[in-house]
């Protein structure tokens, strides 16, 4: 019987074009990945590596291609190199990266956005706290854009040849030619039908969705469907409210170029280290 074991995983970094990479590769025919993008097995607290074919029965079959997951939280997690290595030393490694700053601020928004928070990102990035939820915020926001940092980790368990690493933005100039360098790296010979050039832009109806949102809160029929749904269900739907629906029609946050100037202080070390292993396209960091 073919092993159900995971021949790939795009670790992240989250805002950095995972979710693109998880459909298009989900739509190729040589390759099986869960329904979920995100799902949490290697960096679970209660991780148990006993009850891994568990965790193949419930999201893998006896497939014959290839199977793999998006897993952005596994890449600031100092637990998961080693744990991925005991699982499978010959697993693929598929790292994708943004321009730290942009995927910091990117981050920050969606946080700030979802749990309402007042902290700056001056706070967030420069501030230090032994508040567990400040830290928690600070990872997600400064860790996930340390890429070498993390790259590093799993360094200490995989050999470089086990990586493949992508930039978000050179996807998005040109994105048939990197998916053909993953297929490559993948070893895929089919190619998807995915439409990997396909844009989705944000809707003007927002404003008009988000104020009706709270008026149907209030509808006892809805508040019975509503609570009838499990939890696990609710969470899943309200993630999607915040992530995707929460933001449509609302002022555009930016950062001016004297903050983009600032910001790239604090990780100019990280990125000239990055180098060392894989050229980097962002040039606002050379000399």
């Amino acid at each position: 019987m073919k092993s159900n074991k995971m021949n790939f995983i795009c670790l992240g970094a989250p805002k950095s074009g995972t979710t693109s990479l998880f459909h298009y590769l989900k739509g190729n025919p040589e390759v099986q990945m869960p329904f979920e993008k995100e799902l949490h097995y290697f960096n679970a607290e209660d991780f148990d590596p006993d009850k891994v074919d568990v965790y193949h029965n419930n999201y893998f079959d006896n497939f014959e291609g290839l199977k793999g997951k998006v897993a952005s939280r596994y890449f600031v997690n100092d637990l998961v190199p080693e744990r991925l290595y005991n699982y499978n030393p010959d697993l693929k490694l598929i790292v994708i990266m943004r321009e730290p700053v942009e995927r910091a601020f990117s981050h920050y928004k969606m946080i700030k956005r979802i749990d309402e928070i007042s902290l700056t990102l001056d706070d967030v990035l420069y501030k230090e706290s032994s508040e567990k939820s400040f830290n928690k915020i600070k990872e997600r926001v400064l860790g996930n854009s340390l890429y070498y940092s993390n790259i590093k980790k799993y360094l200490d368990f995989f050999p470089i040849e086990n990586f493949h690493f992508m930039f978000l933005e050179e996807l998005e100039a040109n994105p048939h030619f990197e998916m053909e360098k993953l297929y490559s790296f993948l070893n895929i010979n089919s190619r998807s039908k995915v439409d990997v050039t396909k844009k989705h832009f944000e809707s003007k109806d927002g404003k008009f969705f988000n104020r009706l949102v709270p008026v149907l809160s209030k509808f006892k029929p809805l508040q019975l469907i509503w609570n009838s749904f499990p939890k696990k269900t609710k969470t899943k739907i309200l993630h999607f409210y915040n992530t995707n629906i929460k933001t449509l029609g609302t002022k555009k946050e930016t950062l001016s170029i004297s903050e983009k100037k600032k910001y790239r202080k604090i990780f100019s070390n990280d990125i000239s280290s990055l180098n060392n292993i894989v050229s980097v396209p962002w040039k606002e960091y050379n000399g």
